[in-house]
C-alpha cells in the first residue's frame, strides 16, 4: 500500500499493472492507485525514463488529462496516485457499442489532442496512446491516462508501445516521440467511427492473435484506407496517418484547431455538443461499470440492512429519519465530503500527506479538492 492512502478494490489489470481503488486516509475521498508490474520494475531504463517524466507530469493541471498527484517507489513496489475518473474506458465503449458517431469520435479526438498538447509542451511524450488509455465520463467528456507508462510487445525486436497504433518511425528507428503520439490519435479517430483499427493482420489458425510482423509492414507501406471513413474526416486522417512524420501536423495543438475547423464546416457548430451527448449516452449504459457503481451500490446496501433491524416508528418519526438516512448516504458515497454540485470527483484536500517510509523515493503535487 501507498503510505497515506488506503486500497479499497482492484478495478482492473493489465500488461503494465494494476489499478486500485482507493482513499486518502485524511478525508476518505476516492483516488486511484496504479501499481506498476515486475517487468516495468526490472526495466531500468524505463524506470529511468519514468522517474524523469513524473517531475513534469505533476505539474500538468489539464481537464483532458488525467491528474497525477503522486508517485511513489519502494523496495517492492512502484505506484502512481492519480484522479479517479468516474466513468468507462473508450475501449469499453468500443466494445459493447461497436463505433460512435462521426461527431463523438471528433470530440475525443479533440480532448485527447488537447491532454497531449498539454504534455508535449512540458516535453513529455504519451508513448501508447489508445483506446484503454482514454477514459469517458457520465457527461461525454474523456481524459487521458496513462503518460509514459509502456511495455514492450512480446515479440523479438518490437518496439515499446502498442502495435496497431504505432507509427512508422517508431516500428524502424524506436523513435517515440509527439509525432508518434498524433499518429496514434489518427488510429484512434479511425477506430471510433469504424469499430476496428486502420491496420489489422493476423496469424493464420489463430483465434484473432496479431500477426505482429506483417501488421508492421501494414503501418509502413500500405494506404491509408480512406475510402471507408466520413468525408469530413478524410483530410484529418490522411494527414494524421502521413507515413512521413514531417508531413503529419507540426503539434497537438495545431491538429486540434485543424479538428474545430473540419468539425464545424461538416457538422456545424454544435458537433461538439452532439458529439458529448452522444458519448454519454454510450458510457450512461454502462453505468454500473464505473468505479464507484459498486461502492454505491455497497453503501446503499448497508443502510437498507440496518433499517432492516430498526424497530417500527409512527410516519412523522420515519419522514424524519429518512432524511438523516439520506445525507448519510450521500457522506458515505462522497468519501466522508459532501459533493458541491453534480458530477463533482472529490480529490484529497492540500492537507500535507503522512510521510512515506524512509527507503521510499515520491514526487508529488498538492491535490485539489475537487476537479
Amino acid at each position: 500500500m501507498v503510505p497515506g492512502y488506503r486500497d479499497v478494490r482492484q478495478l482492473g489489470a493489465g500488461r503494465t499493472g494494476r489499478v486500485f481503488l482507493a482513499t486518502y486516509e485524511a478525508t476518505g475521498a476516492h483516488v486511484a492507485i496504479k501499481y506498476l508490474n515486475a517487468t516495468l520494475r526490472r526495466d531500468a531504463e524505463f524506470m529511468d525514463r519514468f522517474r524523469s517524466d513524473t517531475h513534469q507530469l505533476v505539474e500538468i493541471d489539464d481537464p483532458n488529462v488525467v491528474r497525477l498527484y503522486e508517485y511513489v517507489e519502494m523496495p517492492t513496489r512502484a505506484a502512481v496516485v492519480m484522479e479517479l475518473v468516474d466513468g468507462v474506458s473508450l475501449r469499453t465503449l468500443l466494445t459493447e457499442h461497436g463505433r460512435t458517431s462521426p461527431e463523438a469520435a471528433l470530440a475525443v479526438l479533440k480532448s485527447t489532442l488537447l491532454a497531449l498538447a498539454a504534455a508535449h509542451e512540458r516535453g513529455v511524450p504519451h508513448r501508447d496512446v489508445k483506446p484503454d488509455n482514454i477514459l469517458v465520463q457520465a457527461d461525454g467528456t474523456s481524459k487521458l491516462a496513462d503518460f509514459g507508462v509502456v511495455v514492450h510487445a512480446e515479440e523479438p525486436g518490437v518496439p515499446a508501445g502498442t502495435p496497431a497504433y504505432m507509427s512508422p518511425e517508431l516500428w524502424t528507428r524506436h523513435q517515440a516521440g509527439p509525432s508518434a503520439d498524433l499518429y496514434a490519435a489518427a488510429c484512434v479517430l479511425f477506430e471510433a467511427v469504424r469499430g476496428r483499427a486502420p491496420y489489422r493482420a493476423y496469424k493464420e489458425g489463430a483465434d484473432a492473435e496479431p500477426d505482429v510482423p506483417a501488421l508492421r509492414d501494414k503501418h509502413l507501406v500500405e494506404p491509408v484506407p480512406l475510402e471507408v471513413a466520413p468525408d469530413t474526416l478524410r483530410d484529418l486522417l490522411k494527414r494524421g496517418l502521413a507515413k512521413d512524420p514531417a508531413a503529419r501536423y507540426a503539434s497537438a495543438r495545431q491538429f486540434a484547431a485543424e479538428v474545430e475547423e473540419d468539425a464545424v464546416a461538416g457538422y456545424g457548430p454544435d458537433w461538439e455538443k452532439r458529439g458529448r451527448r452522444h458519448l454519454a449516452e454510450q458510457a450512461t449504459l454502462l453505468a454500473l461499470r464505473f468505479p464507484l457503481a459498486r461502492t454505491d451500490r455497497e453503501a446503499a446496501a448497508g443502510i437498507r440492512d440496518r433499517m432492516a433491524w430498526m424497530p417500527r416508528l409512527p410516519p412523522q418519526l420515519w419522514v424524519a429519519g429518512a432524511t438523516v438516512v439520506a445525507a448519510a448516504v450521500a457522506i458515505m458515497v462522497s468519501g466522508g465530503r459532501l459533493p458541491p454540485g453534480p458530477g463533482t470527483i472529490l480529490m484529497p484536500p492540500p492537507e500535507t500527506q503522512s510521510e512515506p517510509e524512509p527507503a521510499a523515493r515520491t514526487t508529488r503535487t498538492t491535490p485539489p479538492t475537487r476537479t
